[in-house]
């Protein structure tokens, strides 16, 4: 968007071409010329986190894990940016998840219930 002051007083005046009109406050033809821009930006944040039990080994990716989730943005295949929801608790036997879109808060997968009985997803898919 463009922008022309008075150079003198810093009054708005209208953009023309020349012959210039005085400037309605101070009479000065003298002006200053801007442009603005706008930008947005969107941040989004993600949080996880892993609970092992006492004594089990850090260096081991998934030995002692008693409980994990997390909770954070990501890309799909079913919409541009969905929020996933996930915890897993193995002392509990339960198991959580929820997609939703970003855009629309509409769910896309919600998933609840037994550990023990959720098997054959991700990795574990027949193929």
């Amino acid at each position: 968007m463009s922008i022309v002051e008075c150079a003198d007083c810093g009054a708005m005046v209208p953009d023309e071409d020349p012959p210039r009109t005085p400037c309605a406050r101070c009479g000065s033809q003298a002006r200053k010329f801007g442009e603005t821009a706008e930008e947005r930006l969107t941040l989004r944040d993600s949080l996880s986190f892993r609970l092992k039990r006492p004594g089990a080994p850090l260096r081991k990716k998934r030995k002692g894990i008693i409980a994990e989730g997390s909770t954070g943005y990501e890309r799909s295949q079913r919409a541009p940016l969905v929020k996933r929801e996930f915890a897993l608790d193995r002392l509990e036997d339960t198991y959580f998840e929820r997609v939703t879109d970003a855009e629309t808060g509409a769910v896309i997968h919600e998933d609840t219930g037994p550990l023990s009985s959720h098997v054959g997803h991700g990795s574990a898919k027949d193929k």
